[in-house]
């Protein structure tokens, strides 16, 4: 400063050039100041993000959000001034391992059924061997293919009684 980087002294009106100096000092601090305030919204927004992921995570620790659930973190949404956008992908993202839980067990299950009706309940040992390895490819908890195991004996016995 001033424009042009011309020294003050080769101006022919120093005023002008002392004030075209003050101008160009006032734009940067502006500028800074918007910077600065676009930091601390960033921050807050970040930490409300922060605070509703939080909420959800723990909601969310069963593989799903209820309805009352649900209720709270749209209210919460709302105090912290987070979008439906926001929200959702926070929600998405909580929930994404449940989902993905879930699709791994119903192939589990599509395994089993195919198994059972190819070979009939109960299983041969090379069957539950390969079935144990699936399980832990797919990284299913042993009590969930438990209840799928467990559905097959009920089903088998009604079968029986009929």
């Amino acid at each position: 400063m001033p424009k042009n980087a011309e020294p003050v002294t080769s101006w022919t009106n120093r005023d002008e050039a002392f004030t075209n100096v003050a101008q160009g000092i006032r734009a940067a601090a502006q500028q800074l100041k918007g910077e600065r305030q676009q930091k601390l919204i960033l921050a807050r927004k970040e930490a409300a993000i922060a605070e509703y992921h939080q909420l959800v995570e723990e909601f969310a620790a069963d593989g799903e959000i209820s309805f009352v659930e649900s209720e709270i973190l749209k209210d919460l949404q709302e105090r912290l001034g987070l979008t439906d956008e926001e929200a959702r992908t926070v929600r998405d993202k909580a929930l994404e391992p449940y989902g993905k839980y879930k699709e791994n067990l119903d192939k589990y299950k599509q395994i089993f059924t195919k198994l059972v009706d190819e070979q009939g309940y109960p299983l041969g040992e090379k069957s539950k061997a390969d079935l144990k390895k699936l399980q832990q490819y797919l990284k299913l908890k042993d009590e969930d293919v438990a209840l799928i195991d467990n559905e097959a004996e009920v089903q088998k016995q009604e079968a029986e009684i009929l």
